[in-house]
């Protein structure tokens, strides 16, 4: 443990003098010229808060999506949700913009013959490649949002270890703060114990 330390022009203290109320860095002087520096700092206008636009939180859940989602839409939060299930026959929950309007899953089905699993992996494919009107979408409606929860299809797999899913997770992470969530379903598991 170290009991002295050099400063950076050359004197010791302790590391004691570190905490309020104690003398060394935290001295009055020292306090006042701290001040000094701060006020003597030009910030250009255009980098001040004044300019600055709160975005909303995108939440990508993965799991069971529907229960969070479906729980979440409570009127005090100012939401929009993007569903991202090809597959899904009916959400218990709206969706503002749904992957389904621009994708038909059946028809990829059978344009490309293919099974279930690249059916769904195909539809994100022909979504990610458009992304940026996604994200077009929700840049205008900022002002109105909070978060953004977005529903991915219920095999994870398809979604977090395809390059369709980096492309949209990253395409929302450079634009918006963003987390992953992953739901597991407790309430299905709880009513089937009762």
């Amino acid at each position: 443990m170290l009991s002295r330390c050099l400063l950076d022009d050359g004197r010791e203290h302790s590391p004691n003098s570190l905490i309020p109320g104690k003398e060394g860095l935290r001295a009055k002087g020292e306090k006042e010229d701290l001040s000094k520096s701060m006020k003597s700092l030009h910030v250009d206008k255009s980098s001040s808060g004044d300019n600055f636009k709160k975005k909303p939180v995108i939440v990508i859940v993965v799991g069971m999506a529907g229960m969070l989602i479906y729980h979440a839409q409570v009127p005090y939060l100012r939401g929009y949700v993007v569903n991202l299930n090809p597959a899904v026959t009916t959400l218990p929950f709206g969706a503002n913009i749904d992957i389904r309007d621009t994708v038909r899953y059946k028809e990829v089905m059978k344009r490309y013959n293919l099974g279930p699993k690249r059916r769904i992996l195909t539809s994100l494919i022909l979504v990610a490649t458009t992304f940026n009107e996604v994200i077009s979408l929700i840049e205008r409606r900022v002002d109105e949002l909070d978060y953004v929860f977005v529903d991915t299809p219920g095999q994870i797999e398809i979604f977090t270890w395809s390059a369709s899913g980096s492309i949209i997770t990253e395409a929302f992470a450079s634009t918006f703060p963003t987390v992953v969530t992953y739901v597991v379903g407790f309430d299905q598991q709880v009513q089937l114990l009762l």
